[in-house]
């Protein structure tokens, strides 16, 4: 299991993962609660919609990019080490909120959220 004090290798781990479509699902794929909607989010730069595949690609980005890193310890419902991150906007855009989770046994990553934050978060 991941420790929390191992955010540098926590960070590669879920980036490799994320850009690699053998090592990544989603919460729909594998038919757990989830709020999985890259396509209703656009990219902050782009302003386009992202696709699965570029929202994928943005996680990894903002995890090497050392955006805030918050830490799930695993739970009965979910026996596995999770992360979150709220991209933190530029003037005038809206948080974007991404939660991951580790599949241990797969060694995949999984999607769990990718959204707008409805919620404040701090770093």
């Amino acid at each position: 299991m991941m420790e929390a004090n191992g955010d540098d290798a926590i960070r590669r781990w879920f980036a490799a993962r994320c850009r690699d479509p053998s090592r990544r699902t989603d919460g729909r794929k594998m038919g757990m609660a989830n709020r999985w909607e890259p396509s209703t989010v656009r990219h902050p730069e782009l302003y386009s919609f992202f696709t699965e595949a570029g929202a994928w690609e943005f996680i990894a980005d903002c995890l090497e990019a050392g955006e805030a890193l918050r830490h799930i310890p695993p739970t009965t419902e979910f026996p596995d080490y999770a992360v979150f991150m709220v991209h933190l906007p530029i003037f005038g855009e809206r948080r974007i909120y991404m939660k991951l989770a580790k599949r241990a046994a797969l060694d995949m990553v999984i999607g769990i959220s990718f959204h707008y934050s409805t919620e404040e978060y701090r770093s």
